[in-house]
């Protein structure tokens, strides 16, 4: 195995480890959400030039208090997976911050990024509404010469 592939290899392997530590960190964050008896939360995102954040989470249900801990798990980059107990708030910026990383890295990086994560508690599913930014232009060339009016 070559170099490139080797840290092919060992990509494809850290992407389905995150995937597994999503997947348990989504089922905690859900019933913690169901238990509270939210319906929905809505988490808003925006970044560019190199920065990027969680701007809001807002909480629609019986209550829209996010209140509570919930213990998660974290990967920590060559060393074992961490168990933290957090607030509710910080899992869920924790957990939209790894979806970020595993369907828009770089997200935040130039023009950047906004957009929305809606937790439908009832369906168990976190929709993404991404919206990339980037910059444009248009190009008109033009050639006058002597004898044209203007």
């Amino acid at each position: 195995m070559n170099d490139m592939e080797h840290i092919l290899a060992r990509w494809q392997e850290r992407q389905k480890h995150l995937a597994t530590i999503s997947a348990h960190n989504r089922r905690t964050i859900f019933a913690a959400l169901a238990a509270l008896g939210i319906e929905t939360v809505e988490v808003d995102f925006d970044g560019c030039g190199d920065s990027g954040q969680i701007e809001s989470i807002v909480a629609f249900g019986a209550t829209d208090q996010l209140s509570g801990e919930v213990t998660i798990i974290s990967a920590e980059t060559g060393g074992e997976d961490e168990r933290r107990t957090v607030p509710l708030t910080e899992a869920m910026d924790d957990l939209c911050y790894t979806l970020l990383e595993a369907t828009h890295d770089g997200w935040e990086i130039n023009d950047g990024a906004f957009g929305t994560f809606t937790f439908d508690v009832a369906s168990r599913q976190i929709e993404l509404e991404f919206n990339g930014r980037y910059t444009a232009y248009d190009t008109d060339v033009h050639t006058f010469g002597d004898d044209e009016e203007v």
